[in-house]
């Protein structure tokens, strides 16, 4: 029986979900980030899954929620925070007490890039990808601007 990810965010059943699409329904990352990496770690695929966001949604509570089952279920995920320092406009001294996005997660390491170079961020994604197949979810931060 073929198992594919199917939900409402990914209506081509490719298993990539749009921003456009999580904007219209509402941020379901933790739904999106354990159902997608759930089946490819079931099927025994060696792929990732990157859950992409924003600083302004760093402190927010269903970012959390998505790293802890990835963590609990050692799953093959990759949380990517797209750090320009003006979260939604306000920048990230008023919104957050520590801007260090990466360190976010306890028991899950993190890596600091330079989101500006690209070879930096392609090296950071081959050991992200690495690591997160080997041993679970891992978070970085690219620095934008």
């Amino acid at each position: 029986m073929r198992m594919e990810l199917r939900t409402s965010l990914d209506n081509r059943g490719t298993g990539d979900f749009s921003p456009e699409s999580l904007y219209r329904r509402g941020p379901h990352l933790t739904v999106a980030c354990s159902r997608h990496c759930f089946g490819r770690s079931y099927k025994k695929e060696e792929t990732t899954t990157f859950v992409l966001y924003g600083d302004g949604a760093a402190n927010q509570g269903q970012l959390f929620e998505a790293l802890d089952i990835s963590t609990l279920w050692k799953l093959p995920a990759i949380l990517v925070c797209e750090n320009n320092h003006y979260g939604m406009g306000t920048a990230e001294w008023r919104a957050a007490k520590s801007p260090a996005y990466y360190k976010c997660g306890d028991y899950v390491p993190g890596l600091k890039v330079d989101g500006m170079d690209v070879l930096a961020v392609k090296q950071a994604c081959k050991f992200a990808k690495d690591h997160a197949v080997a041993n679970g979810p891992i978070v970085s931060t690219m620095n934008l601007f």
